[in-house]
């Protein structure tokens, strides 16, 4: 009877042990699980403001170009508004920032973006301007004319947003701007 009441102490021993390392395992895991959690709620907040930034950009480009038929000026048109600086072949190391100066925005050249920080994030926007190279399938049913015309005034914007801290936070927006106000 003794002898029980010995393996009976060690048995208590035992499940406290296991009953602690239960309870510890368990606050690790919600431990390791909230700051998964913490951290993926971070980067898609990074990845949200990546795209408004990127989304921005082309809006800042269209902007400019709507600005050049509401300026009331004969002289400016559309493909005039970035001085000339387009061609048939895109460079790719050419990048251009919109810029607020006297009530309008313009661009101006960059060779690698703009930095912006927001909410102590930093962020690199770099918007690349082509020129849409022309097939025989646009409009096909068009005059000569038309599609010399269309061929003049379309352009591709490409926002591509890269987190400086976080190098794994791409966002890239492409959008095809043509002229909404055509002379055809």
């Amino acid at each position: 009877m003794n002898y029980f009441k010995q393996t009976k102490k060690a048995f208590g021993l035992v499940e406290v042990l296991l009953a602690s390392t239960i309870i510890i395992t368990v606050i690790s895991s919600f431990v390791f699980v909230s700051q998964g959690v913490l951290t993926a709620t971070g980067r898609t907040a990074d990845r949200i403001q990546a795209a408004s930034l990127a989304a921005e950009g082309i809006e800042m480009v269209r902007q400019i170009r709507d600005t050049s038929w509401i300026d009331q000026k004969n002289t400016t048109t559309w493909g005039k508004w970035v001085w000339s600086i387009f061609s048939e072949t895109p460079n790719p190391a050419k990048f251009y920032d919109p810029n607020f100066s006297s009530g309008k925005y313009f661009l101006i050249t960059t060779t690698n973006g703009r930095d912006i920080t927001l909410n102590g994030a930093t962020y690199r926007r770099k918007l690349a301007i082509t020129k849409i190279p022309f097939t025989s399938g646009m409009m096909s049913s068009s005059t000569t004319s038309k599609k010399q015309q269309l061929k003049d005034l379309s352009y591709k914007v490409t926002a591509e947003v890269t987190s400086v801290d976080d190098s794994k936070i791409i966002v890239t927006i492409s959008e095809i701007l043509t002229n909404w106000r055509p002379n055809f």
